[in-house]
């Protein structure tokens, strides 16, 4: 595939956007974004499974139309980098929406406990690490997206 292919403004991209304040290792981006790819292709195969059923409207349609097409064509994928402001400001543009797949990653935190304390207890939460959208046009990038740093 040629350069100009990629850089087409029709092309369609999935975009990864990691949290930058988390210091991820290479080990752990990759799996994160695998988690994301995972998730969507879970998705799609559930939408492509019930696209027959009447309750399927024109929003799954499209979502499936266009992963199709992004698989077709090349794939394309941009890993890019939020601050937080700028996470929760994709989160907030996408919450009515069902483009944004949210990779959550499970943290344990141990408790301290004094010196009576037999066993450490824990405590348990699931945090954002990143959020993967489903294939868009690039000329449909919103502009929360083009501001974003590219992994390096």
């Amino acid at each position: 595939m040629d350069n100009g292919t990629l850089a087409s403004e029709d092309a369609l991209v999935m975009y990864f956007i990691l949290r930058k304040d988390l210091n991820m290792s290479v080990g752990h981006i990759a799996t994160q974004c695998a988690s994301g790819m995972q998730t969507i292709l879970l998705h799609f195969l559930n939408i492509k499974d019930n696209l027959v059923c009447p309750s399927s409207g024109p929003y799954e349609y499209k979502l499936h139309s266009y992963f199709k097409k992004w698989i077709d064509q090349s794939c394309n994928k941009v890993i890019l980098l939020a601050n937080d402001k700028d996470f929760i400001l994709l989160k907030d543009h996408y919450k009515d929406n069902e483009k944004l797949i949210l990779v959550k990653d499970l943290v344990v935190h141990s408790l301290l406990c004094d010196a009576s304390c037999a066993i450490n207890t824990y405590e348990v939460n699931k945090e954002e690490t990143a959020a993967v959208i489903w294939p868009m046009f690039k000329n449909e990038t919103p502009e929360i997206i083009k501001k974003l740093h590219i992994l390096k």
